[in-house]
């Protein structure tokens, strides 16, 4: 039972991120769609652990952290700033 209220607290405290960030539609108001490939690899030898499609719609969150499959990893990846760039140099 501890492990399911700590990982309600968790998830209550990345909804409450997300919802702070706002937006894509607020923060980037031209984007319409923005789709991406990400590939996990695991180790030296470059073990593929997953692929997938990353869809953004302007109705979703404009945030960009993504979580990494392996739960032993508590760090994930922030497309934030890559992001941010992609948009200023086209607009």
């Amino acid at each position: 039972m501890a492990r399911r209220q700590t990982s309600g607290s968790a998830w209550a405290v990345e909804l409450a991120k997300r919802q702070d960030v706002g937006l894509l539609s607020e923060k980037f108001p031209r984007v319409s769609k923005i789709t991406g490939p990400a590939t996990y690899y695991y180790g030296r030898k470059g073990r593929i652990v997953m692929g997938r499609t990353i869809n953004v719609f302007p109705n979703s969150s404009a945030c960009f952290h993504l979580q990494r499959p392996i739960k032993d990893c508590p760090v994930g990846f922030d497309l934030a700033p890559d992001i941010e760039g992609l948009y200023n140099s086209t607009h």
